[in-house]
């Protein structure tokens, strides 16, 4: 079932590619050779010396809260050492090349300890990450038919929206049946509508316009929406941690892939091609809906 997933993430994968490449060709007008990243482990990438984070007492926080207001407002006094306020909405963060890593790290031990410990949260909710492509060779060539996925374990079908299916999902009694739902949404975990991170405690306000299958679906559960947003997004969660290099972390804002120049640009193509399969994307369960939350540069 594992290399069933890695094959349908695939087909992401090579769109996300094919339209990087596309994007490429049209910002600098003519055939450029990419630039030469390293192809070793992503750790020499960075310093002997990472910068280290203080720990998070979110048990405290977390573990005692008495309703959702309470927690929100818990959520909200929680910060990161490299946060920069913009309002009191929004915040964008800095952390420095040698931070993302362990900055990555501790949001997602930080949201994996809150999800255990919260008494408010009333679904069965685990988390974890997922590589995009197991083995990325095995899908350069193009979409090969004979990696079709197995209708014993993936069908498809039109939906009535991602709220209407999921729902149905979480309310089917007794059906044994795991659906997945690939999500759009930022390399952060979160949803903005903008390259800035809702403050902790604030997401949901923040997103009231946004009506993308991501937020509608984020939005469904809004408890887990804030811990999300406060703890994975707002401590610095990137899906891209272990693929970005430094010529292409300057690309990286809050979330979103942007670069600037044809320089960063070539980068980002460089690292997607080098190291596609150190991405690691969320996946929440509840129950049996299965949330994979899916970025495209």
């Amino acid at each position: 079932e594992r290399g069933e997933i890695a094959r349908a993430l695939a087909l992401g994968s090579i769109a996300a590619m094919v339209f990087a490449e596309i994007y490429r060709k049209y910002m600098s007008k003519k055939e450029i050779e990419p630039v030469e990243m390293p192809t070793g482990p992503h750790a020499q990438l960075h310093h002997a010396l990472p910068i280290e984070f203080p720990p998070v007492d979110v048990e405290s926080i977390v573990g005692s809260c008495q309703s959702l207001d309470d927690l929100k407002a818990r959520l909200y006094s929680v910060a990161n050492i490299f946060s920069d306020e913009l309002d009191d909405q929004y915040l964008t963060l800095n952390i420095p090349f040698d931070g993302i890593i362990n900055a990555h790290e501790l949001a997602k031990d930080l949201f994996s300890r809150a999800i255990k410990c919260c008494p408010l949260l009333s679904e069965d909710v685990d988390f974890d990450v997922v590589n995009p492509v197991l083995n990325f060779a095995d899908f350069g060539s193009g979409l090969d038919p004979s990696h079709s996925l197995d209708p014993q374990i993936f069908s498809w079908r039109m939906s009535g929206g991602i709220i209407n299916a999921l729902q149905s999902t979480l309310s089917e009694p007794g059906a044994d049946t795991e659906r997945i739902f690939i999500i759009a949404g930022q390399f952060n975990g979160t949803k903005s509508i903008n390259p800035v991170v809702p403050r902790p405690g604030r997401v949901m306000e923040c997103s009231t316009f946004d009506q993308s299958q991501g937020a509608l679906a984020l939005r469904d559960n809004e408890l887990l929406f804030e811990l999300t947003n406060a703890l994975l997004a707002n401590h610095g969660f990137n899906q891209l941690a272990h693929l970005l290099s430094p010529g292409s972390y300057p690309a990286y804002l809050n979330g979103y892939l942007a670069p600037q120049d044809e320089a960063q640009l070539d980068s980002c193509i460089a690292d997607f091609q080098a190291r596609m399969a150190h991405a690691e994307l969320p996946l929440i369960r509840r129950g049996r809906a299965h949330l994979l939350f899916a970025s495209a540069p």
